[in-house]
């Protein structure tokens, strides 16, 4: 298992012990490029992930679609770790 997918797995436990949903992304003909790997629903909110492990960054096209859910208000962030997820940071 890759450490991104380590890091997935993480956040998927510990999402879904606090009672909330975690969707991976699959990738298929119909999925934009820099669609974020996970979707959350969480106490009525819901809000994309994408997962790097320290020293990775997101690309120049995973940027864009950030900006481009920025636009239409829907919270998407990068974690680095399962921490980034717990304190919201």
């Amino acid at each position: 298992m890759t450490p991104e997918a380590k890091l997935e797995q993480s956040i998927k436990k510990y999402i879904e012990k606090m009672d909330g949903e975690v969707f991976k992304r699959q990738a298929t003909m119909f999925t934009r490029s820099g669609t974020p790997d996970l979707l959350i629903w969480y106490r009525g909110f819901a809000f994309f992930v994408e997962t790097k492990v320290k020293g990775n960054y997101p690309s120049a096209i995973q940027k864009a679609m950030s900006h481009r859910l920025a636009d239409k208000a829907i919270i998407d962030v990068v974690a680095y770790s399962l921490d980034d997820i717990v304190t919201g940071k």
